[in-house]
């Protein structure tokens, strides 16, 4: 409720609407991710599918992981 934000009234649903669908907007064509992400770190090969990549990526995210708590 915007009465307890300290606004004098609601807004209406078709204002909310609007600017969800404007910040979705904005967001969707600016947003570019996190540049530290380095996909392709491994360099795997293209043909094998995405499941086996994955596979292949968790077991070396856990390696990483288990070896930075490592005393």
């Amino acid at each position: 409720s915007f009465l307890k934000q300290g606004f004098s009234e609601n807004l209406p649903l078709s204002s909310i609407r609007a600017t969800v669908k404007s910040v979705g907007r904005w967001t969707w064509d600016r947003y570019t991710g996190d540049r530290r992400c380095h996909r392709g770190a491994m360099q795997l090969d293209g043909s094998l599918s995405l499941t086996e990549r994955q596979s292949l990526a968790a077991r070396r995210t856990h390696e990483l992981r288990h070896k930075a708590t490592e005393s």
